[in-house]
């Protein structure tokens, strides 16, 4: 739920998110963005090695019966994310609603 102007996420760099669970500290074994409020800057290439990186990834992993959400896709092929502090957005913008 939005409840403040977001336009100054428009100037922030590719992939500038808020860390998954950092205000209720649910997965502090495993930290990693949250795909929910997340800032894509459009790019072929990037989106081509996406693509390769998931087909790649699918394809070995099915027969493992492994299957898992874009956001872990997302955050296995960023895996760099979680040291590039600059990309990082206050924990207030990872907040479930019955806590607001």
């Amino acid at each position: 739920m939005v409840l403040k102007n977001l336009d100054h996420l428009f100037n922030s760099p590719h992939m500038t998110s808020a860390l998954d669970g950092e205000y209720f500290n649910i997965w502090p074994q495993d930290p990693h963005f949250n795909a929910g409020i997340l800032v894509i800057e459009p790019n072929e290439e990037e989106y081509k090695k996406l693509y390769e990186y998931i087909m790649n990834f699918s394809l070995e992993n099915w027969n493992k019966g492994i299957c898992i959400a874009d956001q872990e896709l997302l955050n296995l092929f960023y895996s760099d994310w979680l040291e590039k502090t600059e990309l990082h957005l206050n924990k207030y913008y990872d907040i479930f609603a019955p806590y607001i």
